[in-house]
């Protein structure tokens, strides 16, 4: 589970990064896509896979979180879910 998290961290670090270069408004730039398509294999291969320690569970239960969770939602929606 934590090589699959690491890279899907380097990933989404990688499309940030990406996502600053002039000209990539639509992030359609090849590296935010490269980026893009890491992060969305090793989660994946990471909602696949049974976490088999305390740390692995940390780690999907960020990479779900990320993903689904209110983090993915708008601003307002955030802050109203962090206040339950």
């Amino acid at each position: 589970m934590l090589p699959l998290y690491r890279e899907w961290l380097s990933a989404r670090k990688d499309w940030l990064r990406a996502s600053e270069l002039p000209g990539n408004g639509n992030f359609d730039h090849p590296a935010s896509l490269e980026a893009s398509g890491r992060e969305e294999h090793a989660l994946e291969l990471m909602i696949q896979t049974v976490p088999t320690s305390l740390v692995g569970i940390a780690a999907l239960v960020h990479a779900l979180w990320a993903w689904m969770g209110a983090a993915s939602l708008n601003e307002a929606i955030f802050r109203e879910e962090c206040q339950k």
